[in-house]
């Protein structure tokens, strides 16, 4: 049976010969849920191609990003049997993102701002699990830099501050007898302090909300087990009759976890 890599090198050779794949590309990753091993049989290839200089044919569309370049080239493929779907990044555009979260930046007051937007802070959760099929030298040297910033710092804090935000909310929706808004904002206060928990070990995805239970698997975390996060989100034993003893679960679940989480 073919692996991932395997998988992922018979793409790349389609992808070469469709010359979707620049002469200076530094890497070629596959990323995504392929390249952790949680694809479907609907599920994309979706590739990152870093290359030295800005990527952009008739095949490709651009995509506006707060850095310099100020866009990214993306393009979709049938490399042979797969679907793929390609985001053509610089660089220099990877080491801006990474300037971004720098310890500096975020022991200066901005730990609690999203300081990346969403497709950014993607790319760099995804260059933890990516699979090379060129450019290993080029992930690992990337890889360690993401490490060494506060990139784990900044999105951790987010999610929690998201999420004690929520909490706050819930406690004057309850003051005025608003139980389904208070019950609305408990699911969100889980989701970002269950996002918080997996983003101080490294277990990344914020954006992707559909593979939480796959993350909280991964991590196998006592703090927040698969089981209990997936009692409480499907509201389980309680249901509407018991909605307020749901948030009140809730709420001290997330009290509980906030004592946990290091940043």
């Amino acid at each position: 049976m073919a692996t991932v890599l395997d998988q992922a090198r018979q793409c790349h050779e389609a992808l070469t010969a469709l010359e979707a794949v620049p002469a200076d590309a530094l890497a070629v990753l596959l990323v995504g849920s392929q390249a952790r091993g949680w694809a479907n049989p609907t599920s994309d290839y979706d590739f990152c191609i870093v290359t030295e200089k800005p990527y952009q044919d008739g095949e490709t569309r651009l995509v506006g990003v707060p850095l310099e370049p100020s866009v990214t080239a993306v393009r979709e493929v049938l490399a042979g049997d797969h679907r793929c779907e390609l985001a053509y990044w610089t660089d220099s555009q990877l080491r801006q993102m990474i300037d971004k979260v720098s310890w500096r930046r975020f022991e200066s007051g901005e730990s609690s701002l999203k300081t990346l937007v969403d497709v950014e802070q993607t790319l760099l959760e995804r260059l933890a699990s990516a699979v090379p099929t060129a450019g290993e030298g080029w992930l690992t040297a990337a890889r360690t830099a993401v490490e060494a910033s506060a990139f784990r710092a900044f999105i951790t804090t987010f999610s929690l501050s998201s999420a004690e935000g929520k909490l706050e909310d819930i406690v004057g929706m309850l003051e005025l007898g608003d139980l389904e808004s208070a019950v609305l904002a408990g699911r969100l206060a889980l989701d970002h302090m269950a996002d918080a928990l997996l983003d101080s070990h490294g277990v990344y995805g914020t954006g992707i909300p559909k593979w939480r239970m796959r993350r909280l698997r991964e991590l196998a975390d006592p703090a927040l087990s698969p089981e209990k996060y997936w009692e409480l989100i499907t509201m389980a034993g309680y249901g509407a009759a018991n909605a307020a003893g749901w948030v009140d679960a809730v709420v001290t679940q997330c009290q509980d976890l906030a004592l946990e989480i290091e940043i």
